[in-house]
């Protein structure tokens, strides 16, 4: 066990698919944002992009992944439900 080591510059990015981001956090997958906010998906890809954060799209968003992707300014990841339609 180590102890009084200085964490005053500790790097929390995390490289996953070649794509980096500043900690391993990224935000989960929820459907039909729009329900409860008017900008739905768009204002939670303008978090995670100043946060510097990863970003799961729901496959039941209220917002397409082209807009998502222009307002994050970088790739989400996608989340899909295969149906039998």
């Amino acid at each position: 066990m180590r102890r009084l080591i200085d964490v005053r510059k500790i790097d929390t990015s995390v490289t996953i698919f070649g794509q980096t981001w500043n900690s391993p956090i990224a935000l989960a997958p929820v459907s039909s944002q729009g329900a409860f906010h008017p900008e739905a998906e768009s204002a939670v890809a303008r978090a995670a992009k100043v946060q510097g954060h990863g970003m799961i799209l729901s496959t039941v968003g209220s917002t397409s992944i082209e807009d998502v992707t222009a307002e994050r300014g970088a790739p989400v990841w996608y989340m899909l439900y295969p149906t039998d339609d």
